[in-house]
């Protein structure tokens, strides 16, 4: 019976194909990348303008 333990580990090597598919999440990293662009284009606007009222609050 001890025997059959090792032979279960076999099948166990199929579940690696199954963290292939993972490599397919890193795709959907891909389009986050694209994700921080449009953070990058409004937090550049907004940072000017927040960082604009402050300043305005500061001088008073």
């Amino acid at each position: 019976m001890y025997k059959k333990s090792p032979r279960n580990e076999e099948p166990s090597i199929n579940e690696p194909s199954v963290n292939e598919p993972l490599v397919n999440e890193p795709s959907i990293n891909e389009p986050s990348i694209n994700e921080p662009s449009i953070n990058n284009e409004p937090s550049t606007n907004n940072e000017p303008s927040i960082n604009n009222k402050p300043n305005g609050r500061t001088k008073k």
